[in-house]
Parts: structure tokens; C-alpha cells; sequence
């Protein structure tokens, strides 16, 4: 078996009492100018250059009016090639399927391009929570929403069966 390590909110010095604020969008766009100033920075250190600077996800904790932050801030998200994979989590049991999780989707495209949605995954849980007839009449109809719009067409659908076999099979899927 692999070696996984696993790491904890805690081993990052993050709390529950954080507020967790991730920061996202295209290179270039001011996510670690913005992240450097809003943890008390001066703006030293910042990429402001033709190559793009955060290369990899950083977390920066403040104080704020006496609140607690961390801050998340992650590459551009322009290079979908640098998205291996996207994991978006629905669970079945819900009996409607709201317009929140396909507006997620849609924005994600909106943010990063339809040329991502191919890399994204909507996985499928709580399948124990309801009567197989029901789950496999909810995500047909999950299908032929994902295929009627044109940002989420691509999108595959996985069921995560809530054991190790069932999302490495998720994660191994091309």
C-alpha cells in the first residue's frame, strides 16, 4: 500500500475558531498581494512580474478586530493542467437536487474555464441513506441536468460507496 500522511487542520496551527478564508482566481489577479496585506504585510516579497509567483498553497493566520483568519492562498488557476482533479461532493440522500451545487459548478467554469469542467467530478454520497431504485433514479437525473447546460457537459458523475476500494476507484478514474 502507498504511504499516505495525513495532515490535520491542528498540525497547521489551524483552529476551530479560525475563520478560513480561501483565495482563489488567475495569476496575476492580486491573491498574495491581497493575502499579504490583510495579514498585516507591506507588499514586499510579491510577485508583480512576468512569471507567476505562488506555485504552491500557502496558509498565513492573523488577528483581525479580534478575530482569528487563515488565509488560503493558492496558485492561478488558469493552467488547468495544473488541476489534476476536482472532487465536488453531493450527497444523494438530499430529495431535491437545489440549484446551489449546479451553481457551484457553474461558477467554478465561470472562474477557470469550460476547459477545466472535464477534470471535475461530481461524487455521489450517502448511498446508504437511501433505497437503491431512489439513488439511481436521483443521479439519472443528475446526469441529464450536469448534460443540459453547457458548463457542467463535461462533468463526470462517481458514487462513492463510503469504503477505501469505492474512492480510490473515484480518484484512479481517467
Amino acid at each position: 500500500a502507498p504511504t499516505v500522511q495525513v495532515y490535520s487542520a491542528q498540525d497547521d496551527g489551524i483552529t476551530q475558531a479560525d475563520k478560513i478564508v480561501i483565495v482563489i482566481g488567475l495569476p496575476g489577479a492580486g491573491k498574495s498581494t491581497f493575502v499579504n496585506y490583510a495579514t498585516g504585510g507591506n507588499g514586499e516579497g510579491i510577485g508583480h512580474g512576468i512569471v507567476v509567483g505562488t506555485k504552491s498553497i500557502t496558509i498565513c493566520k492573523t488577528i483581525v478586530e479580534g478575530q482569528s483568519f487563515a488565509f488560503v492562498d493558492t496558485p492561478g488557476l488558469d493552467d488547468v493542467n495544473k488541476l489534476d482533479r476536482i472532487l465536488y461532493m453531493h450527497r444523494i440522500s438530499d430529495n431535491r437536487l437545489t440549484a446551489s451545487p449546479l451553481d457551484v459548478l457553474e461558477k467554478f467554469a465561470a472562474l477557470c474555464g469550460n476547459s477545466a469542467m472535464p477534470n471535475v467530478t461530481m461524487v455521489t454520497t450517502m448511498w446508504s441513506l437511501v433505497k437503491d431504485n431512489i439513488g439511481n433514479e436521483r443521479e439519472e437525473g443528475l446526469r441529464k441536468i450536469l448534460k443540459s447546460r453547457t458548463t457542467t457537459v463535461q462533468c463526470r458523475i462517481a458514487r462513492f460507496g463510503d469504503d477505501e476500494a469505492s474512492a480510490r476507484s473515484i480518484i484512479l478514474e481517467q
